[in-house]
């Protein structure tokens, strides 16, 4: 697929355990389409969550806020296709 089908990219991050990520990205997603947020927002704050929930171990422990996401997703790279978003 050409990159701009790829969406709007992925978060990168040092995966510590992917235990609970898919839980958490499904959360998020819920999260985002409570608060209104647009389907890509909440794809966008859903894939931020599960790259995070992956730097800790366990599938509860590690993201504690909404905020804590949303520093996460302003400070973390994102990837198209394996090439780092301009």
């Amino acid at each position: 697929l050409p990159p701009e089908t790829a969406g709007n990219g992925l978060y990168t991050c040092n995966a510590a355990d992917h235990t609970g990520c898919g839980d958490s990205f499904v959360a998020a997603f819920t999260h985002g389409l409570l608060k209104g947020w647009s389907h890509e927002k909440c794809a966008d704050f859903a894939c931020a969550t599960g790259a995070l929930n992956a730097t800790g171990l366990g599938a509860h422990l590690t993201i504690k806020s909404e905020q804590q996401v949303l520093d996460f997703m302003a400070s973390t790279p994102k990837t198209i296709m394996g090439r780092e978003r301009q």
